[in-house]
């Protein structure tokens, strides 16, 4: 399946685009001056184990790694973790399986890569990896067996590797076939819906394409899109009602977001959003409103937005017109209390630094807070989780990126085996008659 070549707006085309004169979500803006130099990525996770998200920045130029400490809202530390270490593509994984988050990276100027190893205090030591430094990464439970694996990009191949005892072991190598062209993000999803992971990919200067994985581990390659692109991140979601996979899109060589849409002919179409406030640096996509839908977190030269996804109309919100010209950020619950806030770091040259933005929209009335008739314990835990109510209800276990990890429906009574999860803190989503509830559970 291809893509139709021309890129229109997706006003014109697909009629997704909107302006809200009404904010949907409500932010309160936090700026933390920090005068770090080029910030081009940021991970967040709760590294120090102290029930709060920390920070962890890079800046290629010069080699320095930085780690910030949110302690509170009003308290906020930032620290170096190295200054001889240029890492890029990094990612969160429990590389060493002491339930710490490390962080994997890749030096390319080394032409390898490294892991940060966490002593679980936010103290980090780097250790050179077996591995070729890499074009993309992506961490997860592809093979639902409990335990993380990861994929990267290296050449025009992807290779899948597990990690037993801080050691690498291949798994898979998925053969692209393609020539000139690497694969700079990776996504996992189940395109065709047999239960089995596959992967899209997106290749410099060829496009988006599937890789369906059979029950053997044999891999298929489709052509989703032709286009080519040098895009930073691809994310898959169902955006139309016709239940086929789309594409999201940023490509930072263009310095914009596309879309890759199926279409009723079982073709793909390609779009873009138009920028309003300069050239568009970043953007990642997450269900920041948490109503299933995947939304845009969109930086501008000139501002910073959100694209809420509203049953596939897509509404821009702009929240900040101030310490914006950010190339990093992200998605998460910051200040855990079960909502997804999001942040940027920016690069201006007057006023560097952090910029979060806390969500305070009141509940609606379809988010509520957890009545008496449903229980949850215990909290903490080691392994297991218990939800008893009256009646049927589906639940969803969230990262505190607002990722759903597993999920479930159940009646009265459901046992949930948690004991695959790093230690940290996770989001526990209900829904029961129409009505969302929300409850922080911390795994030990």
């Amino acid at each position: 399946m291809k893509t139709n070549s021309n890129f229109l707006t997706l006003f014109l085309m697909f009629c997704l685009i909107t302006n809200s004169i009404e904010a949907q979500l409500i932010f309160e803006k936090t700026y933390y001056e920090f005068d770090l130099p080029n910030i081009t990525e940021m991970l967040t996770a709760d590294y120090d184990n102290d029930g709060d998200l920390d920070f962890v920045l890079t800046a290629p130029f010069p080699n320095d790694l930085f780690f910030i400490e949110y302690v509170s809202q009003s308290n906020v530390v930032v620290s170096t973790i190295s200054e001889d270490l240029r890492l890029e593509l990094m990612a969160n994984l429990d590389f060493d399986q002491d339930g710490d988050v490390d962080i994997i990276g890749s030096s390319p100027f080394e032409d390898t890569a490294y892991v940060l190893l966490n002593d679980g205090n936010g103290n980090f030591t780097p250790q050179e990896l077996s591995l070729l430094d890499y074009d993309s990464i992506l961490v997860g439970d592809f093979d639902k067996d409990g335990q993380e694996e990861m994929a990267v990009g290296v050449s025009n191949n992807l290779r899948i590797y597990s990690f037993t005892d801080g050691n690498l072991n291949i798994k898979n190598i998925v053969s692209s076939d393609i020539t000139f062209g690497e694969p700079n993000s990776i996504d996992a999803l189940d395109y065709n819906g047999d239960g089995i992971t596959d992967f899209a990919a997106i290749f410099t200067f060829r496009g988006v394409y599937v890789f369906l994985q059979d029950a053997l581990g044999y891999f298929e390659r489709i052509e989703i899109s032709d286009t080519g692109t040098n895009a930073k991140r691809v994310k898959s979601a169902l955006i139309n009602d016709d239940d086929l996979y789309d594409f999201l899109i940023y490509d930072s060589f263009s310095g914009s977001t596309k879309f890759v849409i199926s279409n009723s002919s079982g073709t793909y179409d390609n779009a873009k959003i138009d920028s309003e406030l300069g050239r568009n640096i970043f953007s990642t996509f997450a269900d920041i409103d948490q109503d299933g839908d995947i939304d845009i977190l969109y930086v501008e030269e000139e501002g910073n937005s959100l694209y809420l996804n509203q049953d596939g109309l897509f509404e821009k919100t702009t929240y900040s017109t101030e310490h914006e010209d950010g190339e990093a950020g992200g998605i998460a619950d910051i200040d855990q209390d079960g909502d997804l806030d999001f942040f940027i770091f920016s690069s201006e040259f007057f006023d560097p630094g952090l910029v979060i933005y806390n969500n305070d929209t009141p509940p609606s009335s379809t988010i509520n807070e957890l009545p008496a008739s449903i229980k949850i314990y215990p909290s903490p835990t080691t392994d297991f989780l218990n939800i008893e109510t009256k009646g049927a209800l589906q639940y969803d276990v969230l990262n505190l990126s607002g990722q759903r990890l597993f999920s479930g429906e159940m009646i009265n009574k459901k046992t949930l085996d948690i004991s695959m999860l790093s230690k940290g803190a996770y989001i526990l989503r209900i829904t029961e008659a129409e009505k969302m509830y929300f409850s922080k559970i911390i795994k030990l």
